[in-house]
């Protein structure tokens, strides 16, 4: 269960599912203060089916976790907390100043809600574990492999670098989402614009989930800026294949 596709996102980024097993329901909100008067309603539909649910898997990250796991206790319904992310250091680089005095309050609340959890599954090794403890199993579980690169082919890459020729285009790929400044894409472009084009030719390729605003966004830095800085914000991975064939 969760709420409808965020604003920032567009439905080219989403995927359809098709196994029969799996179902989902949309739900309201109720992250932003306005959309509190959704408490009642949710709590119904959390209740109802966390009832009829075996075993729950909870995202404690908004205050619909927090209601699920609060339920899940009541009824004695075995459950664990998924914790994907630091949202506190998340918020804590948000632009809206609310949303930065936010962040302590509901972490707060987070770490009391999850004190009790019998189990938890975390993206991290130990960063996760150490921000966001319970008092049950941890475990943890990632999609991520990054294995360790021999100083000597940093060194290699370098050195190709230096003694590229002037002309010579130096490209650079970056993956995220291009909304606010969360992944520091915003940072990238700047940081490349400030090299000088006489020194060398520079492409950074961008790989992002947004909006068409985002894209002009970033489309109006890149003019803004003293030097070429070539900027390809593709919404999805078959927009990357025919980037690459094209």
């Amino acid at each position: 269960m969760g709420e409808n596709i965020k604003g920032y996102l567009d439905n080219g980024t989403t995927s359809l599912i098709t196994n029969l097993n799996v179902q989902v329901d949309i739900i309201p909100g109720n992250t932003n203060p306005k959309d509190f008067v959704n408490d009642r309603i949710i709590k119904e539909i959390l209740e109802k089916e966390i009832l009829e649910a075996e075993a729950i898997l909870i995202k404690p990250s908004n205050r619909k976790g927090m209601m699920a796991i609060r339920i899940a206790e009541k009824y004695k319904k075995p459950y664990m907390v998924e914790l994907t992310g630091d949202l506190n250091l998340t918020l804590r680089m948000h632009r809206n100043v609310l949303k930065r005095m936010y962040g302590p309050i509901i972490h707060k609340q987070i770490l009391k809600t999850i004190k009790n959890a019998p189990f938890g599954l975390y993206v991290t090794e130990e960063y996760l574990q150490k921000i966001y403890p319970i008092g049950g199993i941890q475990c943890s579980a990632s999609d991520v492999f990054i294995d360790n690169v021999s100083v000597d082919v940093l060194e290699a890459r370098i050195r190709r670098i230096c003694d590229m020729e002037p002309k010579k285009t130096l490209n650079f790929g970056l993956i995220g989402s291009y909304h606010y400044n969360r992944k520091g894409i915003d940072t990238a472009i700047r940081a490349v614009a400030a090299i000088n084009q006489k020194v060398i030719n520079i492409s950074l390729n961008i790989l992002a989930l947004g909006i068409e605003r985002d894209r002009k966004n970033g489309m109006i830095m890149r003019q803004n800026t003293m030097s070429q800085v070539i900027c390809f914000f593709l919404h999805h991975v078959i927009q990357l294949k025919k980037y690459w064939n094209g």
